[in-house]
């Protein structure tokens, strides 16, 4: 049940200091943050449309601010989070993207 960065959006937390959604996989030892993430990803995964304008205020209300997705995907489907109002697409390159989360 461990969720986990396939690529570079693992390495944000160390580097960067910001909170991830699939921090490294040591988040396992924290038992609050384990549960955190688990539900988090959890729910990202039954959404069935990115594109709509609430799945952004969701995500902002889950305190993300930017969505990054890696050469080997997931649930996150970059052409559909681009048809969304509320995210602006500020990297793309070699199959990586990094959306901004917007205020309505």
């Amino acid at each position: 049940n461990t969720w986990a960065g396939s690529d570079g959006g693992s390495w944000l937390v160390p580097f960067t200091g910001r909170l991830s959604s699939t921090p490294p996989a040591d988040y396992i030892y924290n038992q609050a943050l384990f549960k955190q993430i688990i539900q988090f990803n959890e729910e990202a995964t039954a959404v069935a449309d990115w594109s709509a304008p609430p799945q952004a205020d969701w995500l902002r209300q889950q305190g993300m601010t930017h969505v990054f997705i890696g050469a080997r995907g997931g649930y996150f489907d970059p052409s559909t989070l681009n048809r969304n109002p509320n995210m602006q697409l500020l990297y793309t390159h070699d199959g990586t993207f990094i959306f901004q989360i917007t205020n309505p």
